[in-house]
């Protein structure tokens, strides 16, 4: 099937009102081991090429605006993998709360967090042991350069 169309409204509109689960609207399957299933391309300015919008009731704790799953025994997939073939000045990655930036990807390699990163491999220390064998660069949420962690050399 091949669509040209030139109006104002939607090329096409799938409208799914069943409630049995499953009960997708549109199902995109393909066998085809060597091309992508779903290829969507777009020259927006102001707007996302693709939207996924999920509309809350309260009751959703459990839902998503977009789901991913890797199915297959062993399988060696990438969960997501963005590349910006002919480089980007823009950010990679930009997850908002409330129209505030929480998490920044910027273009040169920097992960920003406004609320901080926490880890979950620290270990107890009364004391610093060791000699410093590296530095860790520290931004602000803005990407300005606070300084530097030093790292110790581990005595394991």
């Amino acid at each position: 099937m091949h669509v040209d169309y030139n109006g104002a409204g939607n090329a096409v509109e799938i409208v799914n009102s069943g409630t049995g689960s499953p009960s997708v609207a549109l199902n995109v399957v393909s066998s085809n081991p060597n091309d992508t299933t779903l290829g969507i391309s777009g020259q927006e300015l102001g707007r996302g090429t693709a939207k996924f919008t999920h509309t809350g009731t309260g009751d959703d704790a459990n839902a998503s605006a977009l789901s991913l799953r890797l199915n297959g025994t062993g399988t060696a997939a990438q969960g997501i993998f963005l590349d910006a073939t002919s480089g980007t000045t823009g950010k990679l990655l930009n997850l908002r709360n409330a129209g505030d930036s929480k998490i920044v990807a910027t273009s040169d390699g920097k992960l920003l967090a406004t609320g901080g990163l926490g880890v979950g491999n620290s270990a107890p220390a009364t004391a610093i042991t060791g000699a410093i064998v590296r530095k860790v660069e520290v931004f602000d949420r803005n990407g300005v350069s606070l300084g530097y962690v030093p790292v110790y050399r581990s005595m394991g």
